[in-house]
């Protein structure tokens, strides 16, 4: 038994462990899109690049 719930600890931790990365991807795809956004702002205001690809 002490085997089994060796497994199902070990599987909860990798599940948490890939939870934690979705929600970091998450993060960091929302931070670059806030961040094109407001780069495309800045040199919008300031007439530059209307069809400027800001992707990096």
């Amino acid at each position: 038994m002490d085997l089994v719930a060796g497994v199902q600890q070990s599987v909860a931790a990798a599940q948490q462990v890939n939870i934690q990365y979705a929600v970091a991807s998450k993060i960091l795809k929302t931070s670059a899109d806030l961040q094109k956004d407001m780069l495309g702002q800045l040199l919008g205001s300031m007439g530059i690049g209307n069809n400027l690809n800001v992707e990096g």
